[in-house]
């Protein structure tokens, strides 16, 4: 029996200031629509010591009047050291709301630190809407249900989403 609340929320409009942090420059897909130059760019890592200085300079600055921080890319499941970045990211805002966005192809392989460490941060994986076959679906969120790790499926319209959220139940 699955011990998961779903939930499908119609539009979602994040609240209040957000700033985003791009992991990688570069993508997995070649998009034509895509906003970012990821689908030209050259690989490209965060660096992991600049993203601390700059993120305790930030919180300084900005920490009360933040509420959320987005990890995006390119792709951001492309880095290699993702888990580490979300630990650092989670470490100068520790209460903040944390979302990861992803086309969500390379989901299914990541490994269980990756995961571990979005668990422990409440990170909310959210995936964008790109065509992906339904085998690809549910080895995923099959894969998330079971780490009891937060997902959202977004279809974006702007600012707003359309979300389809399963949020785990805590461990008992």
């Amino acid at each position: 029996m699955n011990k998961n609340k779903h939930y499908e929320l119609e539009f979602y409009k994040p609240k209040g200031r957000w700033f985003e942090i791009s992991a990688v420059e570069h993508c997995n897909l070649n998009c034509a629509s895509y906003t970012h130059f990821s689908p030209i760019a050259q690989p490209k890592y965060i660096c992991l010591n600049q993203l601390e200085s700059d993120l305790k300079a930030l919180n300084n600055l900005v920490g009360d009047h933040l509420y959320g921080i987005k990890i995006l890319g390119g792709e951001p499941l492309l880095h290699p050291n993702l888990a580490s970045v979300i630990g650092v990211v989670r470490n100068y805002f520790p209460q903040k709301q944390l979302m990861l966005f992803t086309n969500a192809l390379l989901l299914a392989g990541m490994d269980t630190y990756f995961f571990d460490a979005c668990k422990a941060a409440h990170v909310s994986i959210v995936v964008t809407k790109y065509p992906i076959n339904k085998s690809m679906f549910k080895n995923w969120t099959e894969k998330l249900l079971a780490l009891n790790v937060q997902y959202v499926l977004s279809n974006s319209r702007g600012c707003a989403y359309k979300i389809y959220a399963v949020v785990p139940k805590p461990a008992v």
